[in-house]
């Protein structure tokens, strides 16, 4: 594929998750890009191919794109914007301790480009940032570039992302919508020919003002998170009256009012944007003197969701030196980002409680804390061997596949909680276990099984 040629490069400052695949899709739609990061042994590790990331189909369109010369790695902002009409600043935003976004990554890497470039520029805030950032942007640039005294002219234009970690790519490449902030036609123009591709097989497009874009991004994230809360809020009556959360939700997900995505019940949500993305919005709209108790809640209801594990486990087993597997690091599946995951808060709470701890995840090594304090195994089989109970934190696809008669025969107790809802409980049930899910109750074996007999089954397999 190829584009105009008025646009043959572009710059990317950044190569985190938002960072690589804006750099990865761009450069496989046509257009010549120059990553830039400041971390050298991560672009070492880039230039030979290695994604450093796990994240589906992007290893491939990464060595391609490379293979092809569309896509480089440097460490030089002023090389990268040689020949470039467009720059992305898509550096991290993460959490100040009062909640707001710090925003030093964003400023250093503007006043960089603003330093180094040597023709007139758009610069493209990819970031997740609050609203009225662009704004400070546009005059932070214009002050600097006075104090340099260059005859530099640069645009700042909005592009929120709205990429799901394990489906980022395929999010690019086929977005259900492309916002542009913009504040001129020149940024508006460059941003249509830089997502040509997209618009031509029918990405709907908004054009409108930085600050519009900015909040729109917020605004969506707060949407979704509230969804998975609300969902949550209803477990604890579910639990409480014998209701089924998972009928609940199909009973939702039918209504096309409100539609299937989001409203899976569980131990809350994580990564690297709702929560901070959430604190944010929060503390952008005090900055402005209003109050919107609906984040609270959400945030609250999310806190106290992840203790679910702890309460749940507590009711039927003593924790204290109770040996416990954990299945799932992740805050969700096909990918290897444990940021604010709630597995990691849960991993925490049973530590503090006393237990012992054995974990499995696919993808995600431990984080540094854990080190020394967990016991981590190659598989999920390894991790349940001698567990009195199980505890189900990510749903990985691999741990549905696991048989219920394997696993009764490697743990040495029945007691599983399932805090995403996605093991076989019948079949688990078959095999003696009790399995706790989330707004499901508590689901014991029938009443009728024969215990000896499956005891019997247990030993004979091992």
């Amino acid at each position: 594929m190829t584009i105009q040629r008025s646009i043959p490069r572009v710059a990317v400052l950044g190569t985190g998750y938002v960072g690589l695949v804006t750099a990865v899709g761009l450069a496989h739609l046509g257009l010549r890009v120059q990553a830039v990061d400041v971390d050298l042994s991560k672009i070492h590790r880039l230039r030979s191919g290695d994604p450093v990331i796990h994240e589906r189909g992007l290893a491939p369109l990464l060595r391609s794109c490379i293979a092809n010369g569309s896509l480089t790695f440097g460490t030089s902002v002023a090389r990268a914007l040689r020949g470039a009409e467009a720059a992305f600043i898509a550096v991290g935003t993460p959490s100040s301790p009062d909640g707001s976004a710090d925003l030093r990554f964003v400023e250093a890497a503007l006043d960089e480009l603003i330093d180094e470039a040597q023709t007139d520029l758009v610069i493209v805030v990819k970031s997740t940032v609050p609203v009225g950032t662009n704004d400070g942007l546009q005059r932070r640039a214009q002050q600097r570039i006075l104090k340099l005294g260059s005859a530099l002219t640069v645009s700042l234009a909005s592009n929120p992302e709205f990429l799901r970690e394990s489906r980022a790519i395929a999010d690019f490449l086929a977005p259900d919508r492309l916002i542009f902030g913009v504040r001129d036609q020149r940024s508006s123009t460059t941003l249509e020919r830089i997502y040509s591709t997209q618009i031509a097989a029918g990405a709907p497009v908004l054009t409108t003002d930085p600050a519009t874009a900015e909040l729109t991004k917020y605004a969506a994230n707060a949407m979704l998170a509230t969804r998975i809360s609300f969902m949550n809020q209803i477990t604890e009556l579910c639990d409480q009256v014998g209701a089924d959360v998972e009928d609940i939700r199909r009973g939702l997900a039918s209504d096309p009012r409100i539609g299937p995505h989001f409203l899976q019940a569980g131990v809350g949500f994580g990564g690297s944007c709702f929560p901070k993305d959430l604190l944010a919005l929060r503390h952008s709209a005090h900055t402005h003197g209003i109050d919107i108790p609906l984040l609270d809640a959400v945030i609250d209801i999310n806190e106290r969701q992840r203790g679910l594990a702890v309460r749940k486990l507590a009711s039927r087993l003593d924790l204290r030196r109770a040996r416990i597997a954990v299945w799932g690091l992740t805050f969700k599946p096909d990918t290897d980002d444990i940021r604010d995951s709630p597995a990691l808060g849960v991993v925490e709470d049973l530590l503090d409680a006393g237990a012992s701890l054995t974990v499995h995840d696919p993808a995600a090594a431990l984080p540094s804390w854990c080190r020394g304090r967990v016991e981590r195994a190659e598989t999920a089989l390894g991790a349940a061997r001698g567990a009195v109970a199980l505890v189900h934190l990510t749903e990985w696809s691999e741990y549905r596949d696991v048989p219920a008669v394997q696993l009764a025969a490697t743990m040495r107790g029945k007691l599983i909680f399932d805090g995403r809802n996605a093991l076989d409980a019948a079949s688990l049930r078959t095999q003696g276990f009790t399995v706790m899910q989330v707004g499901r109750g508590v689901q014991d074996p029938p009443a009728n099984e024969p215990i000896a007999q499956v005891h019997g089954l247990v030993g004979a397999l091992r």
